[in-house]
């Protein structure tokens, strides 16, 4: 399935790479987010109205989003981390605004501890079990 990742700002780009590898691993098409191409860091920033096109356009092409919380991957560990709560960024919210406005299914690692989002938007919380995004949507 062609996922489109959300991340968190803090997350660094091994462990965006990381978290890919392992997508790519279970059979998903990863679309990194704007400013990351594959598993290299764009060294320029792309700037603001650019970015936003760029992931916006992404989320619409995508299959379904996932949203890489950093609790995912504190402490030297996995995506399949133990499940503690991780907030989301503005940023963050305004791209699952839009996964939902285009019914996109919305898959999130680790519960956003802000429980009337994640029923609005009707996600999908795996609690760090990345491998319970099924590889094909039906529907």
């Amino acid at each position: 399935m062609k996922l489109k990742l959300i991340v968190d700002s803090e997350l660094s780009h091994e462990e965006i790479s990381e978290l890919g590898m392992q997508l790519e691993n279970l059979g998903h098409n990863v679309v990194y987010p704007a400013g990351i191409a594959g598993r290299q860091h764009i060294r320029h920033r792309i700037e603001g109205q650019k970015r936003i096109t760029e992931d916006f356009g992404a989320i619409q092409s995508a299959q379904a989003v996932l949203l890489a919380n950093t609790a995912a991957f504190r402490s030297g560990s996995s995506a399949s981390a133990s499940p503690t709560t991780s907030p989301c960024s503005d940023s963050m919210l305004i791209e699952l605004g839009v996964a939902s406005y285009l019914l996109k299914p919305i898959f999130i690692i680790h519960p956003t501890g802000r429980p009337e989002l994640e029923t609005d938007l009707k996600t999908t919380v795996l609690n760090g079990d990345i491998g319970l995004i099924p590889k094909e949507i039906l529907g």
